[in-house]
């Protein structure tokens, strides 16, 4: 075996053992206020004994923009977090924000949270 292989697959183990690591998160997300324009959601990310906290505003056209209105706002919520945590640690994502500014920091954001929800 040459050692192009034997660093592909130690790569490969860590990638392995990061996911495992990670598998034990969870999302939590409830919805704090509703109007015609604006979703509000409080969102708490728990991973291992540490949480964090953050809330999140959905305004109504990006919502029907990113998912057409075909799956709840809150798996839009779950799944943009998701997209956000294989990016950075839970206390680097900002503690209040509206949902629009992910693709500031992140231009696939549209793209991938859009192929995320059609799983």
């Amino acid at each position: 075996m040459t050692s192009e292989f034997l660093q592909l697959i130690y790569v490969e183990l860590i990638i392995l053992t990061i996911k495992i690591v990670t598998v034990n998160r969870s999302i939590t997300v409830k919805i704090i206020s509703e109007n015609i324009d604006t979703y509000t959601f409080n969102v708490t990310v728990r991973e291992g004994n540490t949480s964090t906290t953050h809330d999140v505003e959905v305004n109504h056209n990006d919502y029907l923009r990113l998912c057409n209105g075909e799956i709840p706002v809150e798996i839009l919520i779950e799944r943009s977090f998701e997209f956000l945590l294989d990016r950075e640690l839970k206390e680097s994502i900002l503690n209040n924000f509206n949902l629009k500014i992910i693709s500031r920091y992140f231009p696939e954001y549209d793209r991938e949270i859009k192929a995320l929800l059609s799983r």
